[in-house]
């Protein structure tokens, strides 16, 4: 008899220490869970930070902006002014290039070589590139395009399959958007890439691009 008592109280104590395991784990859950989503922000929350990480780049170059209506330049459009597109790019053309040769959709191959860097609300600057002054670093290609995917998109990257460092992975719609603008052959543009339009990889983390100068090539 007392033998079976001991067997019962053991098996009641283990049943306990499960119980309290359980509800543990439980709770770690719980917590782990609550902590992901403190630190995952919502996209107004990254929108907003985005606009006063861009605002304080703004008033760090002293840069003005210009507003536009739609995605179109206006026919007195001038170089060296931050155009604001519709779509939330920012643009400024330093040089149209040959406006004799043109991109043509769907037929016209882009290579682009660029030089800038990512930046955010709490770090101005980070992530560089450059394959302006570093010509072992291939050309961006891609094919002049259009179609809508969950917003306007205009190109198609050609992907790098040589073994070496490439740009493939900053390809976005901010930088293929500009050249639907009548930019000519050699045509030189500054942008600011906001994270809804840059590379899919900043997307969920808010980040923005910032592009001192990009020069595209029309083959």
């Amino acid at each position: 008899m007392g033998y079976m008592i001991k067997r019962i109280r053991k098996k009641y104590h283990s049943m306990k220490i499960k119980t309290f395991l359980m509800g543990l784990c439980a709770t770690s859950l719980v917590a782990l869970v609550s902590c992901e989503e403190n630190t995952t922000k919502s996209l107004s929350e990254l929108k907003s930070e985005q606009s006063d990480a861009i605002e304080a780049f703004r008033a760090s170059k002293g840069y003005s902006f210009v507003e536009l209506e739609d995605n179109r330049l206006p026919s007195d459009a001038k170089t060296g002014v931050f155009y604001r597109f519709r779509n939330g790019l920012y643009a400024r053309i330093d040089s149209w290039g040959d406006l004799s040769q043109q991109a043509t959709l769907n037929k016209t191959m882009v290579f682009t070589q660029l030089k800038g860097h990512q930046f955010s609300k709490g770090s101005p600057q980070f992530s560089l590139f450059d394959n302006l002054s570093n010509p072992s670093i291939p050309e961006l290609e891609f094919a002049y395009t259009y179609f809508y995917s969950s917003g306007e998109v205009h190109y198609r990257l050609v992907e790098n399959v040589r073994p070496i460092v490439d740009y493939d992975d900053l390809m976005c719609e901010g930088i293929a958007f500009p050249v639907s603008l009548g930019l000519g052959n050699g045509a030189e543009v500054s942008l600011i890439i906001p994270f809804e339009l840059g590379p899919s990889s900043t997307y969920s983390s808010g980040i923005s691009t910032y592009v001192e100068k990009v020069k595209y090539i029309y083959k």
